[in-house]
């Protein structure tokens, strides 16, 4: 679990980067997955690809210990990351930064204050 969380630490990171602009959620979320995603793909097909090498001991557990983990990653990097970190953000929307974590702009601040 450990292993997957970096990858939403990334999308979350550039998330907030692409809020912090002024986009809206769903553009920032857009931008996110197309500059975050390629990274993510990348790390985690690696990643599972090396835990995959596992299935080819011999012994079942190590076998099903490399498939347990290499799905896992998979999952963690391809669902996780890029799918569903990205789509709860964008319906959520501003909210999804509370309580209050910088993603306005200075124009929304003094609006808000006002």
């Amino acid at each position: 679990m450990a292993l997957g969380t970096d990858y939403n630490i990334l999308m979350i990171a550039r998330l907030r980067d692409e809020a912090r602009e002024g986009k809206s959620p769903r553009d920032a979320a857009a931008e996110a997955v197309r500059h975050a995603g390629p990274t993510i793909a990348a790390a985690g097909l690696i990643l599972a690809g090396s835990f995959a090498t596992f299935m080819l001991g011999g012994n079942a557990l190590i076998v099903s210990m490399g498939f347990a983990l290499s799905f896992g990653i998979f999952v963690a990097a391809f669902v996780m990351a890029m799918f569903f970190t990205p789509a709860l953000t964008a319906l959520i929307g501003h909210k999804a930064w509370w309580p209050g974590h910088g993603d306005e702009t200075a124009e929304e601040k003094a609006a808000r204050t006002h």
